[in-house]
């Protein structure tokens, strides 16, 4: 089977393939085996990373304006919101690790937060880890960041 989307990477979410389509402004949820429609929703979001039953996606941001505001966990079963967390500054990229998501956000991109996937509250929050690239190596989150030249890592369990 093939769809026409507009994701450059859709989301692979058990036996779903999620992916944005621009046309409709849709995200829709198809059947890995058959291809076809799950659910479809009204959304401008991209599909992200899924982390259980949950894909997190933050909304697209046109090309200029103000970076993408929140990140959202939609359930992969009906495609309904299970919750959506506001970040003032935007949301510059997010990994998964079990049953956290590490979100670097600020208004420089160099405030890291972690969150319950389950709720998305708030477990902590730094603002001196720098800027990079957010990575997961062996289940503990590295940020890779490149300061004059050479790259700086520091790595930190996303739970404490």
């Amino acid at each position: 089977w093939s769809r026409r989307a507009t994701s450059v990477r859709p989301a692979i979410a058990g036996d779903l393939v999620v992916a944005h389509a621009a046309d409709s402004d849709e995200l829709i949820a198809y059947d890995l085996a058959s291809g076809d429609d799950v659910w479809r929703r009204s959304s401008t979001e991209f599909p992200s990373l899924v982390g259980g039953a949950a894909l997190f996606t933050v909304e697209a941001s046109p090309e200029g304006t103000v970076p993408r505001q929140a990140l959202t966990a939609i359930d992969t079963a009906d495609g309904s919101d299970l919750w959506t967390v506001e970040f003032a500054f935007g949301v510059d990229q997010f990994v998964v690790v079990d049953s956290v998501i590490v979100v670097q956000t600020g208004i420089d991109g160099s405030e890291i937060a972690a969150l319950r996937a389950a709720d998305g509250t708030e477990i902590w929050r730094r603002a001196d880890l720098g800027l990079g690239r957010l990575k997961v190596v062996d289940e503990v989150v590295v940020l890779d960041d490149v300061v004059e030249r050479a790259t700086r890592r520091t790595t930190f369990d996303p739970v404490t």
